[in-house]
Protein backbone atom coordinates (compact mmCIF):
# COMPACT_ATOMS: atom_id res chain seq x y z
CA UNK A 1 0.00 0.00 0.00
CA UNK A 2 0.95 3.63 -0.41
CA UNK A 3 -0.34 5.95 2.29
CA UNK A 4 0.00 9.76 2.30
CA UNK A 5 0.95 11.44 5.58
CA UNK A 6 -2.06 13.78 5.30
CA UNK A 7 -4.66 11.00 5.70
CA UNK A 8 -5.67 9.86 9.19
CA UNK A 9 -6.88 6.42 10.31
CA UNK A 10 -8.69 7.92 13.27
CA UNK A 11 -10.28 11.24 14.07
CA UNK A 12 -7.17 12.25 16.03
CA UNK A 13 -4.68 14.47 14.28
CA UNK A 14 -1.30 12.90 13.62
CA UNK A 15 1.58 14.08 15.69
CA UNK A 16 4.30 16.12 14.04
CA UNK A 17 6.69 13.15 14.22
CA UNK A 18 4.23 10.94 12.31
CA UNK A 19 3.78 13.58 9.61
CA UNK A 20 7.53 14.04 9.24
CA UNK A 21 8.03 10.39 8.28
CA UNK A 22 6.44 11.09 4.91
CA UNK A 23 4.61 8.77 2.55
CA UNK A 24 4.26 5.19 3.79
CA UNK A 25 5.02 2.37 1.36
CA UNK A 26 3.92 -0.78 3.13
CA UNK A 27 3.52 -4.51 2.88
CA UNK A 28 0.72 -6.29 4.75
CA UNK A 29 2.78 -9.49 5.00
CA UNK A 30 6.05 -7.66 5.69
CA UNK A 31 6.96 -10.06 8.47
CA UNK A 32 7.39 -12.78 5.84
CA UNK A 33 9.77 -10.73 3.70
CA UNK A 34 13.53 -11.22 3.92
CA UNK A 35 14.31 -7.53 4.68
CA UNK A 36 18.04 -8.25 4.30
CA UNK A 37 18.99 -4.58 3.99
CA UNK A 38 16.70 -3.58 6.90
CA UNK A 39 14.77 -0.96 4.93
CA UNK A 40 11.38 -2.16 6.17
CA UNK A 41 10.25 -0.91 9.58
CA UNK A 42 7.68 -2.76 11.71
CA UNK A 43 6.98 0.33 13.80
CA UNK A 44 5.56 -1.75 16.65
CA UNK A 45 3.33 -3.81 14.35
CA UNK A 46 3.52 -7.60 14.03
CA UNK A 47 2.85 -8.18 10.33
CA UNK A 48 2.80 -4.91 8.41
CA UNK A 49 6.20 -3.41 7.56
CA UNK A 50 6.76 -0.05 5.87
CA UNK A 51 9.28 2.22 4.23
CA UNK A 52 8.90 6.00 4.43
CA UNK A 53 9.72 8.60 1.79
CA UNK A 54 9.81 12.36 2.22
CA UNK A 55 10.67 13.02 -1.43
CA UNK A 56 10.81 11.14 -4.72
CA UNK A 57 14.61 11.49 -4.67
CA UNK A 58 14.80 9.08 -1.72
CA UNK A 59 13.22 6.22 -3.70
CA UNK A 60 15.63 3.51 -4.81
CA UNK A 61 13.74 2.07 -7.78
CA UNK A 62 15.70 -1.19 -7.89
CA UNK A 63 15.12 -1.77 -4.19
CA UNK A 64 11.38 -1.07 -4.48
CA UNK A 65 11.08 -3.38 -7.50
CA UNK A 66 12.85 -6.18 -5.60
CA UNK A 67 10.46 -5.75 -2.67
CA UNK A 68 7.43 -5.81 -5.00
CA UNK A 69 8.65 -9.02 -6.67
CA UNK A 70 9.19 -10.63 -3.27
CA UNK A 71 5.72 -9.52 -2.13
CA UNK A 72 4.23 -11.08 -5.26
CA UNK A 73 5.91 -14.40 -4.45
CA UNK A 74 4.52 -14.27 -0.92
CA UNK A 75 1.03 -13.45 -2.21
CA UNK A 76 1.14 -16.40 -4.61
CA UNK A 77 1.84 -18.62 -1.61
CA UNK A 78 -1.53 -17.62 -0.16
CA UNK A 79 -3.46 -18.50 -3.34
CA UNK A 80 -5.84 -21.39 -3.07
CA UNK A 81 -4.79 -24.36 -5.17
CA UNK A 82 -6.94 -24.89 -8.24
CA UNK A 83 -9.28 -27.82 -7.98
CA UNK A 84 -9.00 -30.50 -10.56
CA UNK A 85 -12.25 -30.83 -12.42
CA UNK A 86 -13.90 -34.20 -12.26
CA UNK A 87 -14.73 -35.37 -15.73
CA UNK A 88 -17.64 -37.73 -16.08
CA UNK A 89 -17.43 -40.53 -18.54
Amino acid sequence: FIWPPSFYWTSKKKTLAEKERGVSFGFCQGDLMSNEDCVLDAGGRKKTYCMYFKSAKEINEAQVRALLFEAELIDKGFAKPKRKSLKRR
